[in-house]
């Protein structure tokens, strides 16, 4: 907005600081004396309260005084902006900063990064705190006086110390270096550093890394060196001391993996609500600059979160606890995947992208999809971000085809990746697929990446009994390829496909869905991405309020946390599953842990999916809707949020997914399947009704023991709940529910039966 306010705007400070929130009015106060007096303009950031319903919003004025002939201030004029949206993303980064220095701060160590500036003058732009045990000085310190740090080592050493560095930074080639340091009241200790360059575009080089302790490592390589050079009587007293090094650094790595994975759920928490609230800013901005702003923001902290997916996967691949998980899939299920994650990669560049699947390959296989998936997509990325234009293509091939090979044999697939791009040397072919490595390491590439993608890619070619391997040419292209030995699927137990990103959203306005979790932020964020695409949303804090809310509404489905404290989301799941009422709700795991073995934990409680945080809005969006539209539901217009006691009409009416599941995805057999149960439903319920009518309760409940198996096999959820219950009441002899429950079962077998009937036709 604008505003102006003229020559006695001294007069009307009362009434515009009324508009501002009492800690800022002080301060409003002093700037307008100042601008008044002339001292400056008037540029200030606070809260204000509005008048109508006292919400506090941040905004920004800017404005000048002009001043009459006299000098006297004559008005002054200038613009208010809302700035809260940016003020809340600004906040949340801040305390993203704040947590990754804390962890920082815990790593053994010192992480640091260092500045050699054109004139050669060092200086230590970031240290963390183990920087006072390793050095003797605080951070701040050694920050103000880098030159203690080479105070700290012998004279004889500093100039081999200086001299690694001006290589580094000449060659920008990694810096590492292992030197010795005395400390006051600890005496002389080794240190090792590593550091990786990158030149600045004012000429200064910087270096990222880390230096640790290196003593016990140096002491123990000069022991190793005595005990090489004294008695061998020594060699077996030795041999044992280095065993327990062995066991204590296998502890260590396995304390990592602990330390990583904690400090990837802490990161992925703060990260949900920055990624979260500026998805949301950037769809309400209306400006241009701040649009590209907010993106800039989701794409880097995109990009982090994928940093640390790829440091957990080579942690765990390093500890040996990466494990494989099996199941059935479609091989053209899994290359449509792969079309729909990575076909509008390959179209902003204006590139063909093709995918050929050899008919040799069987149709149904089963192993790990996911990390068939992780593999592939690493290769196809690659190839995408190094091809300016052409055509990148995906082939699926069988190499160990023989028509008397028997069916139960594991096949060998190769998969391979071919692009018309920058290609490689022999050289650069060389470093790939090594940790940390990558065709072109210097500051001065052109690509970015941690060059963990293609070792990982080896680690999981080679559980899957395959290898991997490239073929290139420079300035023509290259084909990234690795096998797999999979086995051949008899029969697809089917599952839900894996969630596109391009989702008709349509599907979810006016649909009712829980979202639980303890987090106040990551709350907002759910509700406010979900109500951007008009669903109706109720809110718990743990699983047991969940639980409540369950009790008294009808939800659609739930967006469920895993760690909360009263009752966690897996408890809480469980006990959903466990009521008959209950049962058939959809919920969907909503976890910062990203582990497979999290994911199967999820699953094993009884949740439908697992979406991981930070949200992803387009992949949330394609798994609600996946899962909403997966059966049919019985939901009257009208009726929105019933009670708990007609809680039987959440039950799904007919589960189609429950008969695939009992004779397999094959439509002909189900419409036979359909129509037996249906001649043989309708006859039973009959009899259930003369029963009822005659007394006879224990007839009725044997009955509907029959019917109830047969009900719950074809998908007929609801019939199902209603013969358990009939059955139940039937042998108790309670004349009033078994009455009762008949009706409710007469008119669920109508509707049962008019849904079948219009899914045949």
């Amino acid at each position: 907005g604008i505003f102006g306010i003229d020559a006695s705007f001294e007069h009307n400070i009362p009434n515009w600081n009324s508009l501002l929130a009492p800690e800022f009015q002080q301060a409003a106060l002093d700037h307008y004396l100042e601008v008044a007096a002339g001292k400056c303009d008037f540029r200030m950031d606070y809260q204000i309260i509005r008048p109508v319903d006292g919400v506090r919003r941040w905004v920004a004025a800017n404005g000048e005084l002009e001043f009459d002939a006299d000098g006297k201030p004559l008005r002054l004029i200038g613009t208010i902006q809302d700035i809260h949206e940016r003020r809340l993303t600004e906040e949340a980064l801040q305390r993203s900063h704040d947590l990754l220095k804390k962890l920082s701060d815990q790593v053994p160590g010192v992480l640091f990064q260092i500045k050699l500036d054109s004139t050669q003058y060092l200086s230590a732009s970031y240290l963390s705190r183990g920087v006072e045990e390793m050095f003797g000085h605080s951070a701040e310190v050694i920050q103000s006086n880098i030159g203690l740090i080479f105070e700290a080592m012998p004279p004889e050493n500093r100039g081999i110390f200086i001299d690694s560095m001006q290589r580094s930074a000449q060659t920008l080639q990694d810096w590492s270096d292992e030197f010795q340091v005395n400390i006051a009241g600890t005496g002389a200790r080794w240190r090792q550093g590593q550091a990786r360059p990158e030149r600045q575009s004012d000429g200064s080089t910087v270096w990222h890394g880390f230096i640790s302790d290196a003593s016990e490592r140096v002491e123990t390589q000069n022991q190793l060196k005595l005990l090489n050079e004294t008695l061998e009587s020594r060699v077996a007293q030795r041999t044992a001391e280095l065993g327990i090094a062995l066991e204590n650094a296998e502890a260590a790595k396995r304390s990592r993996g602990e330390f990583l994975a904690k400090m990837s759920h802490e990161i992925r928490t703060p990260m949900n609500t920055i990624l979260g609230m500026a998805y949301l800013a950037r769809k309400s901005s209306t400006g241009h600059k701040a649009h590209q702003q907010l993106s800039k923001i989701e794409a880097g902290a995109q990009h982090l979160l994928g940093i640390i997916d790829d440091i957990l996967d080579f942690s765990k691949i390093d500890a040996g606890k990466l494990h494989l998980e099996d199941g059935d899939f479609e091989i053209a299920q899994l290359a449509a995947h792969l079309v729909q994650l990575t076909e509008s990669r390959a179209q902003e560049k204006a590139l063909q992208f093709d995918v050929h699947i050899d008919p040799r390959v069987p149709l149904l296989l089963h192993g790990d999809v996911l990390r068939l998936n992780q593999i592939l997509l690493n290769y196809i990325y690659n190839a995408i971000k190094f091809t300016l234009q052409g055509t990148v293509a995906v082939r699926i091939l069988r190499l160990d085809f023989a028509e008397n090979k028997q069916s139960t044999e594991p096949c060998l697939l190769r998969f391979e990746v071919q692009d018309t791009g920058i290609g490689l040397t022999t050289e650069q072919i060389s470093r790939l697929f090594q940790s940390f490595e990558q065709g072109d390491n210097s500051t001065t590439r052109q690509y970015g990446g941690t060059g963990l993608g293609l070792a990982i890619s080896k680690q999981l070619a080679h559980l899957m009994g395959g290898e991997v391997g490239v073929n290139s040419t420079p300035g023509v292209g290259s084909t990234f390829w690795f096998t797999a030995r999979l086995k051949i699927a008899q029969a697809l137990q089917m599952q839900p496909a894996p969630p596109s990103a391009a989702t008709d959203t349509l599907a979810l306005r006016g649909k009712h869905i829980l979202v639980v979790d303890d987090n106040e932020f990551n709350l907002d964020v759910a509700q406010g991405i979900l109500e951007e695409e008009g669903m109706q949303v109720m809110l718990a804090g743990n699983g047991s309020e969940a639980l409540e809310r369950l009790r008294q509404y009808r939800f659609d489905i739930v967006l469920m946390d895993v760690q909360m404290p009263v009752m966690d989301g897996l408890q809480a799941t469980r006990a959903i599953r466990a009521d008959p009422l209950l049962a058939a709700t959809r919920v969907i795991a909503c976890t910062a842990n990203a582990r497979h073995e999290d994911r199967a934990q999820c699953l094993a409680a009884g949740m439908d999916d697992v979406v991981t945080k930070p949200l992803n809005p387009e992949l949330l969006f394609a798994t609600l809707v996946q899962w909403l539209t997966a059966t049919v539901r019985v939901r009257p217009a009208e009726e929105q949020r019933q009670p708990a006691e007609k809680a039987h009409a959440s039950l799904v009416m007919w589960d189609i997914t429950a008969l695939v599941q009992t004779v397999g995805d094959n439509t002909e057999t189900h419409q036979r399947l359909l129509n037996k149960f249906l001649l043989g439903a309708s006859v039973q319920a009959a009899e259930i009704s003369t029963a009822v009518n005659n007394g006879a309760w224990m007839q009725a409940a044997d009955v509907a023991h029959k019917l109830k198996s047969s009900a719950r096999a074809v998908g007929a959820m609801q019939l199902g709940q209603h013969c358990a219950a009939l059955e139940a009441a039937g042998r108790a002899s309670d004349s009033g529910r078994c009455i009762a429950i008949a009706s409710e079962l007469q008119h669920s077998f109508s509707d049962t039966e008019q849904l079948i009937h219009k899914w045949l036709t």
